[in-house]
């Protein structure tokens, strides 16, 4: 992390987060706890049983739902999407990191159930690791579904890379099913995936 005043962090520590990423001893980048005490207080604040945190997702109609998929998640490329997603005009209203067991993962794509040729191969890749859902809004859209899914391009990434190549499943996705990141595919479905999320598996 470095030291908390970003100048110094450059001067000692050039390769730190603070270094890199901070403005001032205000906007340092990231917080970390100073003492062992600092961090139980940190902790029991954001993960104990009576955290105060509150869920951030508005289920509107103007939202819809996005699920950066494991392998991006894993090779670090998470950051780099939700920044590209944030620098297209996109807000992000709820985001949480998930761990999905195969029976989550089922039921989520089950609308893809034979009908989808890929349905198992997906299954596997979703429940393979950390995923990071998002419920996004985009000011202005009159279909927030189509422009997001516009957004993350073709299923197929060697397709988004002709069709759609600033698209993000040709910028960070590997094949059909490690095409980094979930969009919602129907109008109708789209405060349905959120409130999977940010209900569902709240529970």
């Amino acid at each position: 992390m470095g030291p908390s005043n970003p100048s110094e962090a450059r001067r000692v520590n050039y390769d730190s987060l603070r270094a890199l990423y901070g403005k001032d001893s205000n906007q340092n980048a990231v917080y970390g706890s100073d003492s062992i005490a600092d961090a139980r207080n940190g902790i029991q604040f954001f993960f104990g049983d009576n955290n105060n945190l509150s869920n951030t997702a508005t289920f509107g109609r103007d939202v819809t739902c996005g699920v950066i998929k494991p392998h991006a998640v894993l090779s670090g490329k998470a950051g780099q999407i939700i920044q590209y997603i944030l620098d297209a005009g996109w807000q992000i209203n709820a985001l949480e990191l998930f761990k999905m067991e195969r029976e989550n993962t089922s039921e989520f794509y089950e609308v893809y159930k034979g009908v989808v040729p890929d349905y198992s191969d997906m299954v596997d890749e979703l429940s393979s690791g950390p995923v990071i859902a998002l419920e996004v809004k985009s000011q202005g859209q009159e279909n927030v579904v189509q422009a997001f899914r516009n957004l993350c391009g073709p299923y197929d990434p060697n397709i988004a890379k002709s069709l759609r190549p600033s698209s993000l499943r040709a910028l960070f996705g590997e094949d059909r099913i490690k095409n980094a990141i979930h969009c919602t595919d129907l109008e109708e479905d789209a405060v349905l995936e959120v409130k999977y999320f940010f209900k569902i598996m709240q529970l």
